[in-house]
């Protein structure tokens, strides 16, 4: 679940779980790039025996295609996950009434 929003601290934390998969669909491309950048680097570096230069930019070229839709599509569907196992637990707690205050 999404933490509240508190100004008066200055603290930046968004209630949107909208914001919060957006912040992690970011940093997934992020991440899918410089993934795809080393693996396709490595590969063709290791494999197909080119230049390490000629490896980084065919590395880069494929990581700027490939890299951010892969990651940020992957981070977004993990994390969107994680909120719904959330949702779920929280629903089924609630069902089983231990939120409910104790009777006297």
């Amino acid at each position: 679940m999404a933490a509240p929003a508190n100004h008066a601290t200055g603290d930046t934390r968004v209630d949107s779980s909208d914001a919060s998969i957006g912040r992690a669909a970011v940093r997934g491309a992020i991440v899918g790039f410089f993934a795809v950048l080393a693996l396709i680097s490595t590969l063709l570096f290791t494999v197909a025996g080119v230049s390490l230069a000629v490896a980084l930019g065919v590395g880069a070229y494929v990581g700027i295609w490939g890299g951010p839709g892969w990651g940020g599509m992957v981070a977004a569907q993990r994390h969107a996950d994680r909120l719904a196992d959330e949702e779920r637990r929280a629903a089924r707690t609630q069902a089983r009434g231990i939120d409910d205050p104790p009777h006297p």
